[in-house]
C-alpha cells in the first residue's frame, strides 16, 4: 500500500510524463487592464471582449471576420459537458505553437491513472476558472518547439456566452514571444 506521500509523487511522475511542455510551463494570471498584455494579437482579443464594458459577449456577437489579421491565432473552445470541451475554431498558428492540429478536437479530463496520449487536465481546470470567474486570464510561459528549442508565448482567454446566458465558450489567442 503507498503512503499518502508516494502516491502524490507516483502521480507527479505520471502527470509529469503525460503533460505537454505547453501546459506544464504556463503562468496565469487574471487580466485587469489591457497593458498586462504584451502582444497585438492577445491585446486585440481582450480590446473587443472589454469592449462590451463589464457585459460578457455572446459567442455570436464573435465575427472572425473581424479579426482577419489574427485568425490564424485565434482558438475558440466550447464546454460541451462537465470536463469536456471541442474547439470549434482553431487557426493554423495555433496547430503549430501547440503541436497539433486541434481544430474540431474534443479534449476531456481524464483520471490520471488512465494510459492516455494527452492529459488536458490542467487545461481543462484552467478553462473550467475561466468561465466560472467570468473574467479574461492570460498565460506567459515557454514552449518547445520540437524538442528542438525554446520560445516564449503569451496567450489571452475570454470568456463568451452561450444562446441562455451562460459562460460555455472561450475566446482564446496565442502568440510567440
Amino acid at each position: 500500500m503507498y503512503s499518502a506521500a508516494k502516491m502524490s509523487i507516483a502521480m507527479e511522475e505520471d502527470f509529469l510524463q503525460n503533460v505537454e511542455d505547453f501546459h506544464a510551463s504556463a503562468n496565469v494570471f487574471e487580466v485587469h487592464a489591457k497593458s498586462d498584455l504584451t502582444l497585438r494579437c492577445t491585446k486585440s482579443i481582450y480590446n473587443w471582449w472589454s469592449s462590451y464594458k463589464g457585459n460578457i459577449p455572446y459567442k455570436q456577437d464573435f465575427q472572425i471576420i473581424n479579426h482577419l489579421r489574427h485568425a490564424s491565432n485565434i482558438y475558440l473552445a466550447h464546454r460541451i459537458a462537465n470536463g469536456v470541451y471541442k474547439f470549434v475554431v482553431c487557426g493554423e498558428d495555433v496547430n503549430t505553437i501547440t503541436g497539433r492540429e486541434t481544430h474540431n478536437r474534443t479534449v476531456k479530463y481524464r483520471d490520471i491513472h488512465e494510459n492516455h496520449e494527452d492529459n488536458f487536465n490542467d487545461l481543462i481546470r484552467y478553462y473550467d476558472q475561466v468561465l466560472e470567474k467570468e473574467n479574461c486570464h492570460f498565460c506567459v510561459g515557454n514552449i518547445h518547439m520540437l524538442g528542438k528549442h525554446t520560445r516564449g508565448y503569451e496567450s489571452v482567454d475570454c470568456p463568451l456566452l452561450d444562446k441562455e446566458g451562460r459562460a460555455n465558450y472561450i475566446l482564446g489567442a496565442i502568440q510567440l514571444t
